[in-house]
């Protein structure tokens, strides 16, 4: 099983989450400027007890909900990334890179589910 130190390890930068208001603006600057567009964060708090599969079931729905909205493609595409607060850090980790973990994983728990219906 995959742990939440998968996907922290997928993270392009951290810091200490005290300078998030700096650290999210200073990528959105740093991003937006690389593809002259604008650039978005979408910010995730994860429960220290949460397992990374509850952390996609959770978030993945209602990201790509968001990002259909926004008439942007259902891993964000380049403009987005991830804000990650998970104890006292903040990880920034990219949506495309996300989702495909997301997918990934939701994907390998439906298996896994399946595996348990009765009749099996």
């Amino acid at each position: 099983m995959r742990q939440m130190q998968d996907w922290l390890d997928l993270a392009f930068d951290s810091t200490n989450a005290l300078h998030a208001t700096a650290a999210i603006g200073h990528h959105r600057a740093q991003r937006a400027e690389e593809l002259r567009a604008e650039v978005r964060s979408y910010e995730v708090v994860v429960k220290p007890e949460e397992s990374l599969p509850d952390v996609a079931e959770r978030v993945a729905p209602k990201f790509a909900y968001h990002m259909e909205a926004l008439g942007l493609p259902r891993n964000g595409g380049p403009r987005m990334f991830f804000s990650v607060f998970l104890g006292d850090r903040l990880h920034f980790i990219t949506a495309e890179d996300t989702m495909r973990l997301f997918d990934e994983l939701i994907a390998e728990n439906r298996v896994a589910r399946s595996l348990l219906l009765p009749g099996r």
